[in-house]
């Protein structure tokens, strides 16, 4: 269990170090990096493309993604993102680094702290790539069970946050 009134507590004294870190792993966002694997490939573009197109219609957020592990140029869209970042509200800006924490994607807690998608939809987008290589590769139990707990606080953090969500 997250102590999450300690979390809204930390990220409120320390708001501007929290905007930052969000900036600072942004461009390492899974969503960005994206595989040369066919099957793969096509599975992201199912999951995560949606995504990435509300986020440039929506909020007018358009992110460049890659095929290899070169940092896509998002310099323009970083400099916007950071705005949105500090307009944010408190449990908006805590919810977006709690989730970013845990997903390692600031784009999906991002989605789920402006309730664009649930922290259920979040889990699923950002570890689909694991979930792939278990088709092939087989469930690690450690690693499983380690994916389940961090889907258990996404879960609770939205709870709390705003409540059910459907």
């Amino acid at each position: 269990m997250i102590n999450l009134n300690k979390s809204v507590q930390y990220i409120s004294e320390n708001r501007q170090e929290t905007i930052q870190a969000l900036l600072n792993f942004l461009p390492c966002d899974v969503l960005l990096f994206w595989s040369e694997n066919e099957e793969l490939c096509k599975l992201q573009q199912e999951q995560w493309f949606p995504l990435l197109q509300k986020l440039k219609q929506d909020f007018s957020l358009n992110f460049k993604t890659t095929c290899s592990l070169d940092i896509p140029d998002n310099v323009e869209v970083t400099n916007l993102f950071a705005n949105m970042l500090n307009d944010m509200s408190e449990t908006e800006l805590t919810v977006c680094m709690l989730c970013a924490e845990r997903l390692k994607s600031v784009i999906s807690g991002f989605m789920v702290a402006k309730k664009q998608i649930s922290a259920e939809q979040a889990f699923q987008v950002a570890n689909l790539e694991e979930y792939y290589q278990t088709n092939y590769w087989g469930i690690d139990v450690t690693a499983e069970k380690m994916r389940q707990q961090i889907k258990e606080e996404l879960l609770q953090i939205e709870e709390y946050f705003y409540g059910k969500m459907s």
